[in-house]
């Protein structure tokens, strides 16, 4: 039998109060107990100095009566007679000082008692105070003398707080020769202090509870949302990565902004954040996926004239080489496979430039330039086929590469070449778009057909890599599906766009359209140009 392990009780727990809900109600209760510390600390000192100035200013009103009694007569030598007025005094704080909450008596120079009389059958209070020492004697001068707190000896043998105030009253020259002491219990408003104190612990006992009570829901509430990203988050790890986390009603219908909850604020850009890492991965597998393509179109498409060029050197190598006839025909047959060769490696060579964006030098190109050239050049394919140049401006610019977009009108001429019939029809032409009155904007160059066409089906696919739509003709033409891949790259290298529609049966037309570099300066009638295997002039 295995043996418990030590501690998983208590790390549980631990772990429990580790989590973030914990941490904001323990933030929460700290907060609500530091307030009810100041606040309780605050209203208790503010009702301990009103209380204590209470009793004071008691023992004040009642000192400026005792002081200001009966006046003594002065003596012979014109000053008042401190041994009858003492006498006075003690008869009169006999009488009328003493009560059942404040303690009387008159001190002499050196603080004692002054017992004149019957003192003993005078009724006093239950309590009695300390007599004052030197240094509370030397500060009680002037006419507010000196209050201070002191330490009440009860009949019971108790003791309690109280307050003392201590006033000069007859003076010889600038030194006080009599004090009148007074003394009042704070037992009242101890009592008061204590009961608040006592409410003030209830209270934060109770307030502490209560936001414990309350603020673990409440924290587990407000971050339900964060509750659902880490669930998201999880099943994304696992693989899912559709899932998004759900908003409510009222923030899915209403654009989330600025006064938003901040965990919803949250939660809507880590929604956000998915998105973006699905469309990246989506498109990152669409990529791989492409490369994985093109990677096994370019091996079958070189692997096709290796092993022809292979199996020549083989029938050479048996003996044909001795037949000068049949050595030629192979050589010739190598030859052009060879070309054939070196084509497919060039146009891999120019889409992998292409890519990467090293292959374009922006220059300004006049396409009238780039337009005769790609013309004279598809002269010696068209044969019979009749191909047209409608130039309405020669002067037209762009910034581009010049060879590259030749190539790129070139190829577009050699497929309607290819499908179109010997007896048909090519258009080349260009034109311009104007945003205002005689501003151009941008140029589109067309090459149209009157040839076979291509289906629906096949349309969508026209421009990818590899890609042939007449699979059959692939081996007579030599074409290896890379032409329209190699013109749709170079056109949105130059940020331009290609576009291409088509009727079965009736031919097809490429539009690709580029930004202008500079305006017109003149318009000028349109220019035809026809060829019928060579080129006409104007």
């Amino acid at each position: 039998m295995k043996a418990k392990p030590k501690g998983k009780s208590k790390g549980s727990w631990f772990w429990r109060f580790t989590t973030l809900r914990w941490r904001l109600t323990a933030f929460y209760s700290a907060l609500v107990l530091v307030l009810m510390l100041s606040l309780g600390l605050f209203v208790y000192s503010q009702l301990d100095s009103f209380l204590t100035v209470s009793v004071r200013a008691r023992l004040q009103d009642r000192a400026t009566l005792v002081r200001l009694g009966k006046p003594t007569p002065p003596d012979g030598s014109g000053r008042p007679n401190l041994r009858e007025d003492l006498q006075q005094l003690s008869q009169r704080l006999t009488n009328e000082a003493n009560t059942a909450d404040i303690y009387a008596r008159v001190l002499d120079a050196r603080g004692q008692i002054v017992r004149f009389g019957h003192i003993e059958e005078i009724t006093l209070p239950d309590f009695t105070p300390r007599l004052p020492s030197a240094s509370e004697l030397a500060q009680a001068t002037g006419e507010l003398g000196n209050a201070y707190f002191t330490t009440l000896s009860n009949s019971d043998q108790s003791s309690e707080r109280g307050l003392i105030y201590l006033l000069p009253l007859a003076n010889d020259g600038s030194n006080p020769r009599a004090y009148l002491l007074l003394a009042a219990s704070l037992k009242q408003a101890d009592v008061v202090l204590g009961q608040l104190r006592l409410l003030f612990g209830f209270g934060v006992v109770g307030a502490l509870g209560l936001t414990l009570l309350m603020g673990l829901p409440l924290a587990r509430l407000g971050l339900q949302p964060l509750q659902r990203v880490a669930q998201t988050a999880t099943r994304i790890g696992q693989g899912e990565l559709s899932q998004r986390v759900e908003l409510p009603a009222h923030y899915t219908h209403n654009k989330i902004g600025k006064g938003t909850d901040e965990v919803w604020q949250l939660v809507q850009a880590f929604n956000r954040m998915l998105d973006q890492i699905e469309a990246a991965f989506l498109a990152q597998k669409r990529s791989e996926a492409r490369t994985r393509q093109f990677v096994a179109d370019a091996s079958h498409e070189l692997r096709s004239p290796l092993t022809v060029l292979g199996g020549y050197l083989d029938v050479l190598l048996m003996g044909a080489k001795d037949d000068p006839v049949k050595a030629q025909e192979i050589i010739t047959s190598m030859r052009r496979e060879i070309d054939r060769l070196s084509r497919l490696v060039i146009d891999l060579l120019t889409l992998t430039r292409l890519d990467a964006g090293k292959s374009i030098k922006l220059e300004a190109v006049s396409l009238a330039e780039v337009l005769d050239r790609a013309v004279a050049n598809i002269i010696m394919l068209a044969g019979k086929r009749r191909v047209e140049l409608l130039l309405p401006d020669p002067f037209v610019q762009i910034r581009g590469d010049s060879d590259q977009l030749y190539r790129a009108v070139f190829n577009l001429l050699d497929n309607a070449v290819r499908y179109t019939s010997p007896q048909g029809r090519i258009e080349l032409k260009l034109a311009l778009v104007e945003e205002t009155v005689g501003i151009p904007s941008q140029v589109i160059i067309s090459v149209k057909d009157n040839g076979s066409g291509i289906t629906p089906e096949q349309l969508p696919h026209i421009f990818e890599r590899f890609y042939r739509a007449d699979r059959s003709r692939t081996r007579q033409t030599g074409n290896a599906g890379l032409g329209l891949a190699i013109v749709k790259g170079i056109i949105e290298a130059h940020s331009g766009e290609v576009a291409v529609t088509s009727q079965v049966g009736e031919g097809t037309c490429f539009s690709l359209t580029l930004p202008v570099l500079n305006q017109l300066t003149e318009q000028l009638p349109v220019e035809v140009r026809e060829t019928s295997g060579k080129m006409l002039g104007k």
